[in-house]
């Protein structure tokens, strides 16, 4: 029988519903009222078809086949497909620590044993205690990038080396790339395009703004694919089609969606220096993009007894380290205005003058 653990972080996220100050989402605001109009008409909308010009665009972006492209209803039901169709009851499986809990429920759920793999203080990877991991046994590797909770990117180099590591010891990578684009430098090539045996996943939620159409893809060799695109039709047929629709204009529209995103994260940067040149009791290493940032706490300060404090005196809302595999730190995104971000981060600051006094 398949068992899942308790999905904490929505959990948490569901008791911080009602925030005042929401540092908690790590996703683009919608898009719609920027100017986002994708003009569907929802009669006569082929999903079939759909699809496949979904899948052709993917591809096209990636510079895959469209054979190289599965679909799915969301990135986290992408990763769920891969585990799901890749290995069985029996199989080890490395997933990066910290990371998004999701990753290593999904592991846990199909597999017999989750081999951690600790990412080091700048979140990059020890390619000695990775091939550790292949040697204890691991058939695969779980990471993301850009990294969750940390917003740190993996360069080229580092990818392709993890990615020859796995494939030297017949182990396939998974990279949920659902930052990936919200680099505020060249995005790093999606894992897929440095071998076979690798998977990138993404969808509509973080860097589009667009998660209500729950849409989401995997990319990599024909026969991973072919394995997900079964277990997906079993689990959950199509994609709908005013999802898939909505998905091909975003898509057209990229570079309009990575204008946006720079745009917003580059002014709460500037909030979020200014207010680190005066608050030294949070450590945390700039992000290298996306909305968000990984701060450790002083030693001895509880991340979820901080983050209740915070959203009960200013309904303020963080995210407690731990639903990342990060205790002692906080994870504080900037997905809000800037005005907003500035008064969180002033409220940070003031709730650990409470704690620390």
């Amino acid at each position: 029988m398949m068992r899942s653990a308790a999905f904490l972080l929505d959990d948490w996220l569901l008791k911080c519903r009602g925030s005042r100050i929401d540092l908690d989402h790590s996703g683009m605001p919608s898009p719609y009222p920027e100017g986002f109009d994708p003009q569907i008409d929802d009669a006569g909308l082929d999903g079939l078809e759909l699809e496949e010009q979904l899948r052709a665009l993917l591809a096209k972006q990636y510079g895959a086949k469209r054979s190289n492209v599965a679909l799915a209803t969301g990135a986290q039901h992408a990763n769920f497909l891969f585990f799901g169709a890749c290995f069985c009851r029996e199989d080890r499986v490395a997933v990066e620590s910290p990371t998004y809990s999701p990753l290593v429920s999904a592991a846990e759920v199909f597999t017999r044993k989750v081999l951690p793999v600790e990412r080091e203080k700048d979140a990059g990877f020890d390619l000695g205690r990775l091939a550790q991991a292949f040697d204890a046994g691991a058939k695969g590797l779980a990471m993301t990038n850009l990294h969750n909770p940390s917003g740190r990117q993996l360069s080229n180099g580092e990818v392709k080396a993890i990615i020859e590591l796995a494939q030297e010891r017949g182990a396939l990578v998974l990279s949920d790339e659902i930052f990936r684009e919200m680099s505020y430098s060249k995005p790093s090539r999606p894992a897929a395009s440095f071998g076979d045996n690798a998977v990138s996943t993404c969808g509509m939620t973080k860097f589009w703004g667009l998660g209500e159409v729950r849409v989401g893809w995997l990319v990599g060799s024909e026969e991973v694919v072919d394995k997900v695109n079964l277990l997906r039709i079993y689990s959950n047929h199509r994609v709908p089609a005013r999802s898939a629709a909505i998905t091909i204009e975003a898509l057209k529209r990229k570079d309009w969606f990575r204008e946006r995103a720079l745009r917003l994260a580059q002014g709460n940067l500037r909030i979020l220096d200014e207010w680190a040149e005066t608050e030294e009791r949070l450590s945390f290493r700039r992000p290298d993009g996306g909305l968000l940032v990984l701060m450790r706490l002083p030693q001895g300060i509880d991340d979820e007894e901080f983050a209740i404090r915070l959203f009960k005196r200013y309904k303020t809302a963080v995210c407690p380290g731990r639903y990342f595999l990060a205790e002692g730190c906080i994870r504080v995104t900037f997905s809000c205005g800037n005005e907003a971000f500035a008064e969180g981060l002033e409220q940070i600051s003031a709730v650990m003058d409470q704690m620390t006094s």
